[in-house]
Order: structure tokens, then sequence, then C-alpha cells
């Protein structure tokens, strides 16, 4: 499997893409704390990844996904990351044979729909930190599923990716 670029258009079905769109000054990001449930708080912080991802292939071993919430991901250093999503088979679990592999170009963010299965935040060009929103119920707020059964692997072209 290989990834493909990041764009609005092929990630549409899964969330946002966050990038600055327009002429004005702001872009507002309304969904940045969206929940499905009104007893969520809004929750924020910040990851820091010291190691990132080798050159290739990067090796999905398990995903998570969370049901109450949006999450948003923004890092803080403009580098590219990994992104890895699908949805859900009609039992719950994670539909890997349709798993979308992209990669982020500089500057761009992501935000997940609810329910929507993703691997964990895996940066490309080296250490970076990522600013993590979503809304917290404490109940069940991350699902993670661990690939036991499947070897899932995902090639990146670095040259043509940056």
């Amino acid at each position: 499997m290989k990834a493909e670029p990041l764009t609005a258009e092929r990630f549409a079905a899964y969330g946002e893409v966050l990038t600055h769109a327009g002429d004005g000054r702001r872009h507002y990001v309304e969904r940045a704390f969206e929940t499905t449930d009104p007893a969520a708080r809004p929750t924020m912080w910040i990851n820091r990844i010291l190691h990132p991802a080798p050159a290739a292939p990067i090796l999905i071993d398990q995903v998570e996904r969370h049901p109450h919430s949006f999450q948003t991901l923004i890092p803080l250093h403009a580098a590219r990351f990994f992104v890895a999503v699908t949805h859900s088979l009609p039992d719950g679990t994670p539909d890997f044979d349709n798993l979308r592999p992209f990669v982020t170009e500089p500057g761009q963010g992501v935000i997940y729909h609810p329910n929507v299965w993703h691997f964990g935040f895996t940066a490309l060009d080296g250490p970076n930190e990522v600013v993590v929103m979503i809304g917290v119920t404490g109940r069940e707020d991350d699902c993670i599923v661990s690939v036991a059964d499947r070897r899932v692997e995902v090639e990146w072209d670095l040259a043509a990716a940056g």
C-alpha cells in the first residue's frame, strides 16, 4: 500500500484538513472542539514525538477512534506527518481493506470525524510536537485496537511527498 498526498477532497469522508483558506486574516475552524455528547468537556494537550517514522515502510500496528468527539491535531513544527484512516466494518472493527494512508504538507493539520479509525500521530521529517484537542466524556473516549492478525505496511516516497 502506498501513501498519497493529503488533500481536503481525498480526506473529506474522514474529517477535515486544516489549512488557512481564503484571503482573510482569519480562517475559523468550527469543529475543533465539536462533540456528539453534550457532557463532553473540551480538552487540549501537547504530545512530543521524539522519534520520527522510518523512511519506509511504516508499519501500522494499532489504530484508535474516538466515539464521542472530533479529534483535532495541529503540529507545532511545519513538517510533514503520516495519516492513515478507515471506517468501521458492520461489527464496529476497523476496515483494514479500505485503509487510506496520506502524507501531509508542512503546515497542515487534521480533524478526524467521530468514530473514524486512525493511526497515531507519526512525524516524518524529524521530532515534532502536536497539539491535540478533543472532547472528553470519561466513558470510553479512546478505543484502541492492536493489529494482531495482519500486517499493514505503508510505503511513502520521501522525495515525492515533500
